[in-house]
């Protein structure tokens, strides 16, 4: 008969009072105003009864909204941990919380966790008060870890609060709080017994008939520590030798431990030191693993002796033993023979994954080093983010056997950050590997090494042909984009974005669909398709909306049509995306925040601001010196600067030396990093190259029909041959009409900014020339340019409106939005539609810029 009670339950079940319990009234008046603080931190040694104070007066005192959280060493992880918080608070995420946690399982990258943070903690935000309690919190270590926690500590409202249950210092800083008195504080001086409640502990909840005398020497040996007090007095009333005993420590606790075992019949104590493996246990689970029928009456028995045995859920008569009398049986227990332990161990095993708690079932063979055995269940469960710290603890002997692992793996480590980790796993199997294992560690240094020169064709198809489960392949699949574009295979960047989002959506996994949408929206983009682009931008947008995570995701969409609207020179358009993008994020998410700056800086040069725009440049390409990215940087740096012969000779030399190295190196070269290389060659006077590799990357842009970088590559073979103008005229004329036949469609106009007015003179010749008879469509393109190149002779009626101009005029005599309505007779709500409507046609985002460019061209 399968027992539904696993793990999960009892990780989220405080431990009931035991009967007769010492109401310690001076902390209970401490605790009584608890609500009145955002954090509460209980501090105090094993068994010096923090969970029992906590425990009690929340049950004295009825207390509702109240989720505790019992933590061990495999929650010191960020995943597992964060799963535990959204089952214990799934109460107040109806519907949402399995969401949450396939959401979990597809991040791709641990900051991520902070997007789930900001939806839970606006979903804790309700009128009454709610308490959450971190019992045995000293297992959370892992730095990263603790500052997630730190981030629901600052965020959550003023209606949650939390309780910190530790043996050692909390981790976080908590000054802020403390100064504003929002922090409780109880340590293990106050934790400790009177000498009254220690009598009291003795005669009515452990019913000792004990001596003053004895009741003073336990006293003084254990200071008024309550787990010592019990251990002593037990030993003491199964007339355990205490004479000697003058201090208690760890020792003293084992010597204890024997004599309370030694005072047990021989059935108890077997049962003690045999079900110490259990992290919990009930009458069925005991009876299995032990092969025996009479657990209930032996587990009763020892409950009524008041033998450390805390009570998880009385209906269903689950228990677990204290962590400090279980640290000391489990010493008893190693002591029993390898094959008892293996037998115990594994007949734990069975009952627990036909009951359904796989991953405390993968615990046991783990004990047992069985990890053959305990793989094909990781991998079965490796959508379970409770699975993954079992993963991250497998021996790499092992973990190369499964391939499903490797990957997984690999990619947990690279979202941690924890880049060396990666590495080692990558030389392991690259010298221990099969053929397969080697194929996937190929695939992996795209991401771990940024470079993709190690994978063969064979790697892919190997790896095509891999029996993997849906998510990891989708995590493959998303990772494999650097690959297909080294090799020029834009359409299965597209096929396997694709894929990786019919994925997502099947198991629901949010982060995944967003990656997928954006790699096909990069794609597009550099294929010059801005309508589809926006299209893609707005599902991820919707997606987001309809997900609640409003932070960094919602930042993607800003920032992808913020790229779109610079490429179309709609200036104040991407301005404001920019601005929504970075509040959308603040300061909290690394993977997001660079693209946003990576903007500013090309916003930067492409309005001339030089400087400024240098100033991000150097500051980004600190940041990422040991990667592929300053590259990419220096790419749209000299994009801005050469066309206006801003920078110096030895620029050019540090340019091509850094595009030849990364060549040598096999890193994934970019169309437009060899568009601006082939600009420095000519440049350096190596004409005869430079052309040669412009020819070839516009071979290869109108074969793959990447009409962004097409379009620029021509518009800078132009520039090239305009040096001998009467002679390549016909040439570039050509070039002219198809860069402009591929603009108009999308309105791609950053290019012809970009390199001002030597362009234009050689537009405007096109334009007049006599020989050439230019489409309407040609026409209207050219003017657009002429109006964003020389607003100054652009007719000033076309410009404006007349109404527009009438509240341009007062806009800049210094009047505000109400002044100008009450001036002028409007509403207000027209005024401001005025102002935005005059911020668009004169290509500005803010009144100065608005002052500035009217007296440029003429209309104050």
């Amino acid at each position: 008969m399968k027992n539904e009670f696993n793990l999960i339950r009892t990780k989220l079940i405080a431990p009931i009072p035991r009967k007769n319990y010492i109401k310690r009234e001076g902390i209970i008046n401490e605790l009584k105003n608890i609500f009145d603080y955002k954090i509460t931190i209980v501090k105090g040694a094993a068994g010096s009864g923090k969970s029992t104070l906590l425990s009690s007066f929340i049950k004295d005192k009825k207390l509702k909204h109240v989720k505790w959280i019992n933590l061990d060493s495999e929650n010191n992880e960020i995943y597992s941990f964060w799963y535990y918080f959204i089952e214990a608070i799934s109460d107040y995420l109806p519907g949402k919380s399995e969401k949450l946690i396939n959401n979990l399982n597809g991040m791709a990258n641990s900051e991520e966790i902070l997007e789930i943070i900001s939806y839970m903690i606006n979903k804790l935000c309700i009128e009454e008060d709610i308490l959450i309690v971190f019992d045995d919190y000293h297992h959370i270590k892992d730095k990263n870890l603790n500052l997630t926690v730190k981030y629901l500590i600052k965020y959550s409202p003023q209606n949650v609060h939390y309780a910190f249950l530790t043996r050692e210092e909390f981790p976080i800083y908590l000054g802020e709080l403390r100064v504003r008195d929002e922090l409780l504080e109880i340590n293990e001086t106050e934790l400790r017994f009177s000498k009254a409640e220690c009598s009291d502990f003795m005669h009515n909840t452990l019913k000792l008939d004990i001596s003053e005398e004895d009741m003073n020497k336990i006293f003084n040996i254990s200071e008024g520590w309550i787990g010592g007090l019990q251990f002593t007095a037990l030993a003491l009333k199964n007339k355990g030798h205490i004479e000697k005993i003058n201090v208690l420590n760890k020792y003293v606790i084992e010597y204890l431990t024997e004599e309370i075992l030694k005072g047990l019949n021989s059935r108890e104590s077997k049962f003690l030191i045999k079900t110490s493996i259990l992290k919990y246990f009930n009458s069925d689970l005991t009876d299995y693993v032990l092969e025996i029928t009479d657990s209930t009456d032996i587990i009763n028995s020892l409950v009524d002796k008041n033998l450390f045995i805390i009570t998880l859920n009385e209906e269903e008569n689950v228990f677990r033993y204290h962590h400090l009398f279980n640290e000391f049986l489990n010493i008893s227990f190693n002591k029993l023979a390898e094959e008892e332990k293996k037998v115990l161990h594994l007949r734990a095993y069975n009952f627990l994954k036909e009951n359904g708690d796989v991953n405390e079932s993968i615990r046991h063979l783990f004990s047992i080093k069985a990890y053959e055995k305990a793989i094909p269940l990781i991998e079965k469960n490796i959508s379970d983010p409770k699975s993954w710290i079992h993963m991250k603890e497998l021996p790499l002997e092992n973990l190369i056997t499964s391939n499903e692992l490797i990957v997984q793996r690999i990619f947990y480590h690279f979202s941690n950050l924890q880049v060396d980790e990666c590495k080692d796993i990558i030389n392991y199997i690259e010298k221990n590997g099969s053929r397969e294992a080697k194929s996937l560690a190929n695939m992996s240094k795209i991401y771990v090494y940024n470079y993709c020169s190690g994978v063969k064709e064979e790697d892919l198809k190997l790896v095509e042909k891999l029996k993997l489960s849906e998510i990891t392949k989708a995590v493959i699949y998303l990772n494999m984009q650097p690959i297909f574009l080294s090799k020029n295979e834009y359409e299965k960047v597209i096929k396997y974005a694709v894929e990786a989002d019919k994925i997502a959506k099947k198991h629901n996994m949010f982060f995944l669909s967003v990656f997928a949408k954006c790699q096909i929206a990069i794609i597009l983009e550099d294929m010059g398709e801005y309508s589809k682009v926006m299209d893609k931008y707005k599902d991820i947008k919707i997606l987001t909306d309809k997900s609640g995570f409003n932070g960094a995701y919602k930042s993607l969409y800003y920032l992808g049509v913020a790229g779109i609207y610079m490429k179309r020179y709609e200036i104040a358009k991407s301005e404001k995306c920019l601005k929504l993008a970075a509040e959308k994020i603040g300061q909290k998410h690394a993977f997001t925040k660079p693209g946003i700056i990576y903007n500013e800086m090309e916003l930067r040069f492409i309005k001339h601001e030089f400087e400024e725009g240098k100033k991000i440049v150097d500051g980004l390409s600190k940041i990422y010196v040991d990667s592929f990215i300053p590259l990419q940087i220096c790419t749209a740096e000299f994009r801005y600067m050469l066309p206006m012969k801003f920078y110096q000779k030895e620029d050019l030399h540090q340019f091509k030396s850094m595009f030849e190295k990364e060549k040598n190196y096999g890193k994934y070269i970019r169309p437009e990093d060899k568009i601006v290389y082939s600009r420095v060659l000519y440049l350096l006077s190596e004409k005869h190259e430079a052309i040669k590799t412009l020819d070839e990357v516009l071979e290869f842009c109108r074969k793959y029909s990447i009409i962004t970088n097409l379009i620029d590559g021509i518009i800078v073979k132009i520039m090239l041959l305009k040096e001998d103008f009467e002679l390549k005229k016909r040439e570039i004329y050509n070039l002219l009409r198809e860069s402009l036949h591929y603009s108009i469609k999308n309105e791609y106009l950053r290019v012809y900014v970009i390199e001002g007015k030597p362009l234009l003179n050689l537009i405007k010749k096109l334009k007049n020339d006599k020989n050439i008879e230019l489409t309407s469509k040609e026409k209207e393109f050219i003017q657009k340019i002429i109006d964003i190149e020389e607003p100054n002779e652009t007719k000033k009626d076309e410009l404006l409106s007349e109404r527009e101009k009438e509240v341009l005029s007062v806009l800049c005599e210094g009047h505000s939005n109400k002044e100008i309505g009450e001036i002028l007779n409007i509403s207000l709500a027209t005024v401001k539609t005025h102002i935005l409507n005059i911020y668009s046609k004169l290509q500005v985002s803010n009144r100065v810029q608005a002052v500035e460019k009217a007296k440029k061209v003429g209309l104050k």
